[in-house]
């Protein structure tokens, strides 16, 4: 196995953790209050890729669970599809049709302005972190934005992508 294939590996596992998530977006590229887990008190239970998909008139887990800004721009033609936490940070993953270079564009534009790296790994996956003394596109332990291209249905499933989706945002705070 490469490190590409061990890197989306690793991503999928991590990301098959994740707690089922909430509606879709509201399309502003502003920072969006979305409810999360509770990560310090809330076991993550197995689940089956695409179970935990809500539908976008569903509210989801709402403020019980307690809520949470994502402090990063969200992008405008993203659709929230699952939401937990990991290694201490809260997770929000988002779907898009829209081609990686698209995405990362729009992240090379927001990341300038919030002074966030550009940490580049493959020419389809790069992390923008939130500290400026990050250098490692790989560690994803780290609070930022990974930014990754799907390459087929397989690594769409693992994760509980739509089968339409073209690339995956995932931002950890």
């Amino acid at each position: 196995m490469n490190r590409r294939h061990i890197s989306l590996l690793i991503l999928a596992l991590g990301c098959i953790s994740i707690l089922p998530g909430c509606g879709s977006d509201d399309g502003s590229a502003d920072a969006h209050t979305v409810t999360v887990a509770d990560t310090a008190s809330t076991p993550f239970p197995s689940v089956e890729p695409g179970a935990d998909r809500l539908s976008s008139d569903d509210s989801g887990a709402s403020a019980v669970m307690g809520a949470s800004e994502i402090p990063y721009p969200v992008y405008p033609n993203g659709s929230k599809y699952r939401i937990g936490g990991e290694n201490g940070l809260k997770i929000v993953l988002f779907e898009t049709t829209d081609s990686f270079e698209e995405v990362d564009e729009f992240y090379q534009n927001a990341s300038q302005k919030r002074g966030m790296p550009r940490l580049t790994a493959m020419n389809d996956y790069v992390r923008y972190s939130s500290g400026a003394d990050d250098r490692d596109p790989w560690a994803t332990y780290r609070p930022g934005i990974v930014i990754h291209e799907f390459n087929d249905d397989q690594e769409r499933r693992a994760i509980g992508a739509g089968k339409k989706a073209q690339t995956n945002i995932i931002m950890s705070y």
